[in-house]
């Protein structure tokens, strides 16, 4: 068995005591002995050396500022994954706020303009005057021809009649929309009330659109 009595190693730094100078900064003292140590496993009696530090694995303060710099780009630059994800969204959103409608909606076809004349024409056109007492009627007559190898509605009849007095009185005249087959005919008639100055002129020609 081992003395406890006897002296044992020490290993480790020896200083002088002293009293200290609280006044001013105390000075290294010249009589400090530096000293190397060891450990000794108590079982085996090896020798185990100091573990050395990984080189490299204390940076100097000025690469703590690089290495941030470098990491905080790192996060906010996003990668293809980030990026194909906020697409996504963006499709998802645009898909749902109305996207599928749009895409399945049919465009309009271009509106197809025809040139061609309308085969319809007046053929004939008579007016005279009849008195019944005191009053007196313009009583117009005509026709309307289908000159065309196609079949053509007739929409209506504008009837002009101008008057001595310079005043131009006009009248419509209905047709139901009538369907004229190539080479059809299609007679008119009608009674107005003549202008109490006499009646200068009249005119019968097809109704336009949106004409009052």
């Amino acid at each position: 068995m081992t003395d406890e009595n006897m002296a044992r190693p020490f290993s480790g730094e020896i200083m002088a005591g002293g009293p200290r100078a609280t006044s001013s900064r105390p000075s290294p003292a010249p009589d400090v002995i530096d000293a190397e140590y060891v450990t000794v496993d108590p079982v085996t009696g090896a020798v185990q050396q100091p573990a050395a530090s990984a080189p490299g694995a204390t940076a100097s303060p000025g690469m703590d500022i690089l290495r941030g710099e470098a990491e905080r780009r790192r996060r906010e630059r996003g990668g293809p994954l980030f990026w194909a994800g906020g697409l996504f969204m963006v499709a998802a959103a645009f898909w749902v706020s109305g996207g599928h409608a749009l895409m399945a909606r049919p465009q309009p076809a271009a509106p197809i303009v025809r040139t061609a004349a309308v085969p319809l024409r007046i053929a004939k056109v008579e007016s005279r005057i009849e008195r019944q007492g005191a009053r007196a009627f313009l009583l117009v007559d005509g026709e309307v021809a289908n000159d065309g190898a196609a079949r053509a509605a007739l929409s209506g009849l504008e009837i002009s009649v101008a008057g001595k007095d310079g005043r131009t009185t006009r009248y419509f005249l209905g047709t139901s929309d009538r369907v004229l087959a190539p080479g059809e005919r299609f007679a008119f008639s009608s009674r107005l009330d003549a202008p109490k100055d006499g009646v200068e002129s009249v005119t019968v020609d097809f109704r336009k659109e949106g004409s009052l």
